[in-house]
């Protein structure tokens, strides 16, 4: 593709699965790549082998690229190294495409996610652009895209602009923040649940990075560009995640699918309500519960793991097909 936009790939200890995402990078062809990459924990000499063959995976560009890159020295943990690591990629570029080491883009990811950065790049009621369409493909409309009121992060692209009024600290919140959003939000009951999410955030029940994006954008009525059809596969369930622990998860492996062109721009901007009720009815709120257990099990051993999910079925479904 000879891609003109920078990328910028966050890897940490799975090298199989990096090397997947690299590939589909290498495809693309970007003139500018960023590597960010957080060192292994202490006493884990089995993880500093994985970090380092992580980092040799994508020490391999091989096409004219401009490759810059950002490794910490010490365990920064999935918070700190993923904030810390785009403030870095904004100091230098006022947009960016994203991926994480488990997050498989197809090409029609990098053009579109390329195309709209362009087309919106003044827009300030657009937060960002995601590649993950994870909904019935009958919600999503005649258009080539459509917008929501929730980000999509595997796999997608902002501009400093956004990112310059990100914080990774959520403000601890009363019953009465985010009320008068009620509107923007769908329901008074939205409010609520999302008021809860983000109090878990806020009071370091939950160390992740991407709830306050999604703060972000609600405290300020932002809009998430989400495309028609999934472009990007997530491969990452399973033990060595951080929170996607549940391999079975209807989620997991989502076939991507190529977005045909020229795209057909929506009219009006504006949330879909059908997509964003199916996400607050179904999605959002088990994932809220299941992040409070499954975040839980992260701290403990793969085999402990194992055997806890094991004797779960709630957390060990039978994988269906979602599109």
């Amino acid at each position: 593709m000879n891609l003109d936009v920078p990328v910028a790939l966050i890897i940490f200890r799975r090298p199989a699965e990096t090397k997947r995402v690299f590939e589909s990078i290498r495809l693309a062809k970007p003139s500018r790549l960023y590597l960010i990459g957080d060192a292994a924990r202490n006493g884990r000499e089995d993880e500093a082998a994985a970090v380092q063959a992580c980092r040799d995976v994508v020490d391999t560009v091989d096409w004219p690229c401009e490759v810059r890159t950002n490794y910490a020295e010490k365990n920064l943990g999935l918070r700190e190294r993923v904030v810390s690591g785009l403030d870095w990629v904004f100091s230098h570029e006022e947009e960016a495409i994203i991926l994480e080491d488990d997050c498989v883009a197809n090409q029609s990811f990098f053009d579109f996610t390329s195309e709209l950065l362009k087309k919106y790049r003044f827009n300030n009621k657009i937060a960002g652009i995601g590649g993950t369409n994870i909904g019935d493909s009958r919600l999503s409309g005649d258009m080539s895209y459509f917008f929501s009121r929730y980000p999509a992060i595997w796999g997608w692209a902002t501009w400093r602009r956004v990112w310059s009024e990100y914080s990774s600290e959520i403000p601890k919140l009363s019953k009465h923040d985010l009320i008068h959003h009620g509107n923007f939000l769908g329901s008074s009951a939205n409010v609520k649940f999302w008021r809860a999410s983000f109090s878990k955030v806020a009071t370091k029940k939950l160390d992740t990075w991407d709830y306050q994006l999604a703060y972000l954008c609600m405290s300020k009525e932002l809009l998430w560009i989400i495309p028609h059809k999934n472009l990007v596969t997530n491969i990452g369930f399973g033990e060595s995640a951080t929170h996607t622990l549940d391999q079975d998860s209807l989620y997991s492996q989502i076939q991507s699918l190529d977005l045909a062109k020229p795209y057909v721009h929506p009219v009006a901007i504006a949330p879909n309500q059908k997509f964003d009720g199916w996400l607050r009815d179904t999605l959002h709120r088990e994932s809220y519960f299941r992040s409070i257990v499954l975040s839980a099990l992260a701290r403990l051993p793969y085999s402990s793991r194992s055997k806890i999910l094991g004797l779960a079925p709630r957390f060990r479904r039978k994988r269906n097909s979602v599109g």
